[in-house]
């Protein structure tokens, strides 16, 4: 039996009766072209086509909803500009454009002051977190910051590798190097009105005496000789901050 139209691609059935049962068995037969040559069968692929056809236009239905549900009452699609809520919106980052005194007012006070958000980028000078320090170019940091504050951040976040800063867990030995250049990065970020957040003891490098290796300190939560070392290394940032 011939389903389908013998000239395109066709599906044939061969029925046996054997035993009183029926045994059905189909195949695919392919088309043969003008030329002779022999085309492959294609009804899989229609059917997906149909398919991917449908999916297509039910997506298209769901989003032209969406849309049109989302938009009433959007103030950032309100096109006249003058409701009250498209107002309320705008308001929100009306602090972009007041004076940088205003913007960057001390962090004890900033904190108390209704809508006032932190704004921040991590800075690794095109670097990743765990070779920034030791790439740390000085005669860049000015321009850095000057061009982060411009883009509208107040706040940079820093990571401290906790092998970096404290190179010997057992005694706590400190590298000056890095402490003296936080201090440059922390006054470069003052004259530039940015706040800054740090990362301490992040484990891109770990102390001599720690258990580990690099990203990795197993047993930090687990020896309590390795937590007192950790814990001094925000004791020691405190204090020097």
């Amino acid at each position: 039996v011939i389903f389908g139209d013998p000239g395109e691609n066709s599906c044939i059935i061969r029925a046996t009766i054997e035993s009183g049962g029926l045994l059905t068995e189909s195949t695919r037969v392919p088309r043969k072209t003008g030329d002779g040559t022999v085309q492959p069968g294609g009804w899989r692929r229609t059917a997906l086509w149909v398919l991917l056809a449908l999916v297509v236009l039910v997506t298209a239905g769901v989003f032209s909803n969406s849309w049109r549900n989302g938009s009433e009452g959007d103030p950032a699609l309100d096109t006249d500009g003058e409701t009250e809520a498209s107002l309320n919106w705008a308001s929100r980052y009306q602090w972009l454009l007041d004076p940088v005194a205003e913007r960057f007012p001390p962090a004890d006070e900033a904190l108390e002051l209704p809508g006032f958000r932190l704004a921040g980028v991590h800075y690794w000078q095109g670097n990743w977190n765990f070779n920034f320090w030791t790439n740390f170019k000085v005669n860049r940091v000015d321009d850095d910051l000057r061009q982060i504050s411009e883009h509208g951040f107040n706040t940079i976040l820093v990571t401290l590798p906790w092998g970096y800063f404290q190179p010997v867990a057992f005694p706590p030995t400190y590298h000056e190097p890095a402490f003296d250049k936080l201090a440059l990065l922390a006054e470069a970020a003052a004259r530039h009105h940015l706040y800054v957040i740090l990362r301490v003891g992040t484990p891109e490098e770990v102390p001599e005496g720690i258990q580990g290796r690099p990203w990795i300190a197993p047993f930090l939560l687990l020896d309590d000789q390795e937590l007192q070392a950790y814990a001094d290394l925000f004791r020691e940032t405190a204090q020097r901050v």
